[in-house]
């Protein structure tokens, strides 16, 4: 049964992604009514696999706040598309920003930092949208 749980969160994760790729800002009754299926699809299965680990005294399958938030995005999707609400590619970045900041305030001290994180921040984004083996400098960072 958990096989078949695993593979109804990742097809139900899928055919989301897909629904909301594929429609515009506003999104058809059609496909509002099965982004909604599928959210409620993925949160259960979700909701049973987490039970089952933590039967197993395991942590897997964590539920968080995120699954909440999910629900009340389906239901609001037939407002406008769910893809309207979507993060930056680069939100994960933002914890690297205090590391940034430690290294260039042990160097330069607090008053002179801030160009210097600048810099080393946007290093950071330039390999992870480029891939390490491109240099920033070659194009005029």
């Amino acid at each position: 049964m958990e096989e078949l749980a695993r593979l109804l969160v990742i097809k139900a994760m899928a055919r989301m992604m897909r629904i909301v790729t594929e429609e515009g800002f506003y999104m058809a009754p059609g496909a509002v009514a099965e982004y909604i299926q599928m959210t409620d699809v993925f949160v259960m299965c979700s909701n049973y696999l987490t039970a089952q680990s933590r039967a197993r005294h395991q942590l897997l399958w964590k539920l968080t706040m995120k699954h909440h938030h999910l629900i009340h995005i389906a239901a609001h999707s037939r407002y406008r598309n769910p893809r309207i609400n979507w993060v930056f590619l680069d939100e994960d970045l933002m914890g690297r920003v205090s590391k940034c900041c430690k290294s260039a305030a042990t160097a330069l001290g607090v008053l002179r930092m801030g160009p210097k994180v600048v810099e080393k921040y946007l290093r950071q984004m330039f390999v992870r949208c480029r891939g390490s083996e491109a240099s920033p400098w070659a194009i005029g960072m």
